[in-house]
């Protein structure tokens, strides 16, 4: 990344704080954590989840900041500091500006919802890619883009980064010559602000079931988070999937113009049959062999394809591009081999998402054997509803633990399964998944949900090595052989 190089006079102005003393400092980056603050940096002291950012400037002075921004007084600061009272709020845009504006020389798309963002991104970022485009994404698997300078990929920790690290990133896209984005854009950096300084091009909308409701009070505060990035201020224009209510109450209540993505009465109708998938619009109809299993894949597809059109590219070319997906790592991902039980590790973590991988699950084997467990820390209402959709979707349900956290795992159990629970409850995770396995024939399909991706577990604050994935793989090939190569 080319160096940023702002002045102290530049930040003064900025924040109309002209009457603060001019002082002769180049301030090369921004960091709301101090532990990460480099020699030049600026840092950001606001109010976290339990501490204020102040209580940590002093690491932030010894790892180099240069000046500290804060929304209270600071006093006896040893580098230069200025007082914000309304800085939170004012985070995004500042550090937009900060950069440069990169995303203004970019085509942004941003996708909000609780389920599929994932998938939608990749597939884009896929195609963008395929028509030989240099594209970025990010989201919940992280940052990555293949610029004409160079390829960049690193794990991300929030589906939507805070905004200075988001904004330091599209810096770095744009000086490697990115020229499209796409993004996941989460209800918390919608009400916290992080995607402000952004003009979205697109703005897609998936879907809204339960979550995050130990972050917003109800599912209508939920959704008006959710709505925010259909707002002027923010996005041009928006692509709604109006399968579910709340997608159809967006469209009647967004403030810029929007196109339906849909079923049926959409101005993109899409379908699945036998493995065909099929989009109509008003130009026209194209017709592809599925690459992804599952009616909310078509979904997904369906959404993605939609925004190309949109951007003006050709149909066939998206068509023929998408023939070679190779699918997101963690989402209906296949780890199982010819000649073995369909083994299936997926992401689904909401009691709508599981319902619909299960229900998924029940046209690809004889049986559906399940395992699944739900995050500590988290929104603890969606745990009897997921051990409820878990039990009644499944042949064998298996309820495990996931991410406990700081949370006792027998303690989320409980919750998950209640008394009545049909099915097994193992709360070791490779325990579990071993028992689903052995208890599959060859005709059967293992789904392995909840994490997905991960390649950890977090238990009282410490992240073990642990990978559905390879797991899976592990006790595959003790009990069935290495057979085929995974088709």
């Amino acid at each position: 990344m080319s160096k940023t190089v702002r002045t102290f006079a530049d930040v003064q102005d900025f924040f109309n704080q002209g009457d603060v003393e001019n002082i002769p400092l180049e301030l090369s980056g921004l960091q709301l954590d101090s532990r990460l603050i480099q020699a030049g940096d600026i840092f950001l002291a606001i109010q976290g989840l339990h501490h204020h950012g102040l209580s940590f400037l002093s690491s932030a002075v010894q790892n180099g900041a240069a000046l500290v921004i804060a929304d209270k007084p600071i006093h006896d600061s040893p580098i230069p500091a200025l007082v914000v009272s309304d800085l939170k709020s004012r985070i995004g845009e500042f550090s937009s500006w900060f950069y440069g504006y990169p995303s203004r020389s970019m085509t942004m798309l941003g996708i909000t919802g609780t389920n599929g963002k994932t998938t939608i991104a990749h597939l884009i970022q896929y195609l963008w890619n395929s028509l030989g485009l240099a594209s970025g994404t990010i989201g919940t698997l992280g940052v990555a883009f293949n610029g004409k300078n160079e390829r960049f990929e690193y794990p991300g920790v929030r589906t939507t980064p805070e905004a200075p690290e988001l904004q330091a990133v599209f810096k770095k896209m744009l000086d490697s010559h990115v020229q499209k984005v796409v993004m996941e854009v989460s209800s918390h950096a919608l009400s916290l602000g992080r995607v402000s300084g952004i003009k979205f091009d697109y703005a897609l909308f998936t879907n809204l079931s339960q979550d995050h409701l130990d972050f917003h009070s109800n599912m209508e505060d939920y959704f008006c988070a959710k709505s925010m990035l259909f707002d002027s201020s923010i996005s041009k224009t928006g692509i709604v999937c109006i399968d579910d209510k709340w997608g159809q109450r967006l469209v009647s209540e967004s403030k810029i113009p929007v196109l339906t993505v849909g079923k049926s009465d959409a101005d993109f109708t899409y379908s699945l049959s036998n493995g065909i998938f099929e989009l109509s619009w008003k130009e026209g109809t194209v017709s592809l062999v599925s690459p992804l299993l599952g009616d909310f894949n078509a979904t997904n597809t369906a959404m993605a394809m939609a925004a190309m059109l949109l951007q003006g590219f050709d149909s066939d070319q998206i068509a023929a591009a998408l023939a070679n997906f190779p699918g997101v790592p963690g989402r209906m991902e296949k780890v199982s081999k010819s000649g073995q039980p369909l083994v299936l590790v997926d992401y689904a973590h909401t009691p709508d998402a599981v319902e619909r991988i299960l229900m998924t699950g029940k046209t690809l084997g004889k049986k559906v054997i399940a395992v699944l467990g739900c995050g500590g820390e988290r929104d603890s209402t969606k745990r009897v509803l997921m051990g409820k959709a878990l039990e009644q979707g499944s042949d064998l349900a298996i309820a495990t633990s996931d991410n406990p956290r700081s949370e006792d795992p027998e303690d989320i159990l409980d919750q998950m399964c209640g008394v009545d629970f049909v099915g097994r409850r193992i709360s070791d995770r490779a325990t579990a998944i071993e028992f689903a396995i052995d208890a599959a024939s060859v005709e059967d399909v293992v789904l392995i949900l909840g994490k997905g991706h991960e390649v950890g577990q977090e238990i009282k604050g410490v992240i073990h090595p642990f990978d559905d994935r390879e797991i899976a793989r592990s006790i595959l090939k003790r009990k069935w052989g290495n057979n085929d190569p995974i088709e």
